[in-house]
């Protein structure tokens, strides 16, 4: 069944009532001046391939249709509860989080957006290196930045949860094709949690249809109004925290004959949205053979100045290193 409104929409904008911003990131690096300049958008209004499309339309290139999964039509609730129970990977730790050290912090406060840019042989390697471990690309990814924050940002050996975007245009058509067409799904993961580990649990999550369970859980409000959402985000922000998420867009431009080529020596760039529950955000992109990968840490764990700009060096040297 084909969903015109845009539901998802509505937990950004209570969030946005509550003084939390929603502002996801578009990023140019400037090839002659060496510089990213960023532009910010709603995430109410769109998700990060709608945002890839509204920032590349500026510059003549269509983006449309914009990139599908595999799904070509959604499935029955209770189909997919009967899928949840026969998931091998079951959500069954507290969804709490101990990080090394916390902030006081209020909710004008923003926190600092760092980017890297592999240049096209180092984003090569990135890729040989996934192909002999038998992985994708997006896992490796995920892996070393997992590493990452085991090392730099959590207070020992613990269990935690990470939510996993899914793009789910193709089963979904809402009335315009940038607004918000993501789920997901949570992600329990360790501080020794290992690439194969991930992408187990990863296919694990997407054979057992996880992403269409958030999606129908995050459709409530077409039943319990915005007013019902607001109180089911107060009270769901109190008990559940997050490590945050990978938001791994894939490559780009989409190819089309069309595509005007302009920017084509720069490189595009992006990060998701955070707050207190989910404070690290990402985004990670290919542009014409060079990939981008954005960090910004939530003023929560990431106030401390520098902290961010030395956390995405340790993940670029995760992603570099042999192992």
């Amino acid at each position: 069944m084909q969903k015109k409104k845009d539901y998802v929409a509505m937990w950004f904008n209570v969030r946005k009532e509550l003084g939390i911003s929603d502002e996801i990131h578009a990023g140019w690096y400037d090839h002659n001046t060496k510089t990213m300049q960023w532009t910010s958008y709603e995430h109410a209004k769109m998700d990060g391939m709608g945002l890839y499309a509204h920032e590349l339309r500026k510059y003549g290139y269509p983006c449309t249709p914009l990139p599908t999964n595999r799904d070509t039509s959604e499935p029955k609730f209770f189909d997919v509860l009967k899928k949840q129970r026969q998931a091998k990977y079951q959500d069954t730790a507290p969804k709490k989080i101990r990080w090394k050290e916390t902030f006081e912090y209020s909710n004008s406060d923003r926190g600092e957006l760092e980017c890297i840019i592999l240049d096209e042989a180092a984003t090569l390697k990135l890729k040989e290196k996934a192909a002999a471990q038998n992985v994708s690309v997006a896992t490796i990814i995920f892996y070393s930045l997992n590493k990452m924050v085991a090392s730099e940002l959590l207070d020992g050996e613990q269990e935690y949860y990470w939510l996993y975007p899914v793009n789910m245009r193709g089963a979904v058509k809402l009335e315009d094709e940038t607004m918000n067409h993501s789920s997901g799904f949570n992600l329990a993961l360790n501080t020794k949690s290992t690439a194969k580990e991930i992408q187990d649990i990863v296919r694990d999550k997407l054979k057992s249809q996880s992403h269409w369970m958030l999606w129908k859980l995050a459709h409530i409000g077409k039943w319990i109004g915005h007013a019902g959402v607001k109180r089911i985000y107060i009270s769901s922000s109190k008990k559940n925290f997050f490590a945050g998420s990978l938001s791994y867009l894939g490559s780009w431009p989409i190819p089309d004959e069309r595509n005007s080529g302009e920017r084509k020596d720069d490189v595009l760039a992006c990060c998701g949205t955070g707050s207190k529950n989910y404070p690290i955000s990402t985004g990670v992109t290919e542009w014409y053979g060079k990939m981008s990968i954005a960090l910004k840490l939530h003023p929560y764990i990431g106030k401390k100045p520098g902290l961010t700009k030395h956390c995405l060096e340790q993940w670029q040297k995760n992603l570099t290193d042999s192992n």
